[in-house]
């Protein structure tokens, strides 16, 4: 029986995924909170998708099946958002698997939270092809994630719900930024509440190499790119940069995760970049210092992506060899082959 005003609207675009749709769709049927309706669109799909979508539907009134010609996740996201008739919208890809209490946990979260527009989770990626697997990068604070927006996508996009009426105040996806589509929504979104993961695993990611992002994946890290420079202007005009004192604290909250140093060093060393670029290089000394407290081998590229980023008459007007130079009692400069090379001691 289908109820009126269900608490949440699972939505999902599907293209050809006979061959594993069927456990995806029962993973989201064996939630422990029930209370949700499931609206699935065939994207113009030409094996056997649309037969097996229809034989669920059939037998749960809670799923509600749409056809359309092939016209692309992006539009497909967006009518179903519309169709949706709950105030809470939770994404799923087709070839994905939700693990029991995701809908229920993400949803007493939103309603414990309700300066919160967006919540997702962390998830186990699992590579079929290759047979092998890990955890994605995931941050528990609003501060972290924003920041973290200026290197990548802070979420995996089928483990997110989000407020309807928020997601459509800020222009829903935009087809401009695919395939990065969701990363755009994000940047967006952050402007109307806090965004946010859940510390525990609720979803595993199928991840295959012909899916939309391997096959797209030039573009996505250019587009990743225009993207990450509009997060770093967009938290800078609204003075959300974390200090590297409020970063310390977070991790001696949370500790770290697998890779999470790296990643965190990268974004460290952006950071301090972008400083220099506003010509606030007492900013950028301790993200400098951090990236390599965290990866003392991010050194051996320091001082030559300062000058690729700055250009060597920027980088002495700004006096930002003074940043190198204080760097200098853990570095020995050297030269290799006519270039000047480092080495942390």
């Amino acid at each position: 029986m289908v109820k009126n005003n269900p608490k949440i609207s699972v939505i999902m675009p599907v293209y050809n995924a006979e061959r594993y749709v069927v456990k995806c769709i029962e993973s989201i049927l064996k939630q422990t909170f029930q209370d949700f309706e499931f609206l699935i669109m065939n994207d113009g799909s030409t094996d056997g998708t649309g037969k097996i979508l229809e034989k669920f539907a059939q037998k749960d009134s809670r799923i509600r099946i749409f056809h359309q010609e092939n016209k692309g996740i992006v539009e497909s996201l967006n009518h179903l958002i519309i169709l949706a008739d709950s105030e809470l919208i939770a994404r799923m890809d087709a070839d994905d698997i939700a693990y029991p209490r995701r809908l229920e946990i993400q949803y007493h979260y939103l309603q414990k939270h309700p300066d919160t527009v967006l919540v997702a989770t962390r998830c186990l990626f699992s590579f079929k092809e290759e047979k092998n697997s890990f955890f994605n990068t995931s941050f528990f604070e609003d501060f972290m994630n924003r920041w973290f927006l200026s290197q990548n996508s802070a979420f995996a996009h089928s483990a997110v719900m989000m407020r309807k009426e928020t997601v459509i105040r800020c222009g829903k996806y935009n087809k401009e930024w695919y395939p990065a589509e969701d990363y755009d929504l994000w940047i967006r979104l952050k402007r109307w509440g806090h965004i946010n993961n859940i510390n525990e695993v609720l979803m595993e990611i199928i991840t295959k190499i012909a899916g939309i992002s391997s096959r797209n994946f030039s573009r996505q890290v250019d587009v990743k790119d225009e993207l990450n420079n509009r997060n770093f202007e967009d938290i800078y005009a609204n003075h959300e940069i974390p200090t590297v004192h409020h970063i310390k604290e977070y991790f001696i909250k949370y500790g770290f995760q697998d890779n999470v140093k790296k990643n965190i060093s990268k974004l460290a060393c952006a950071t301090g970049c972008f400083y220099i670029q506003k010509n606030e290089k007492d900013k950028a000394l301790p993200f400098f210092l951090y990236s390599l407290e965290l990866d003392p081998r991010r050194i051996d590229s320091l001082a030559n992506l300062l000058l690729m980023l700055i250009g060597r008459a920027m980088l002495i007007s700004l006096d930002a060899n003074n940043v190198i130079n204080k760097i200098r009692g853990k570095i020995h400069w050297y030269k290799k082959d006519h270039h000047y090379a480092t080495k942390f001691l």
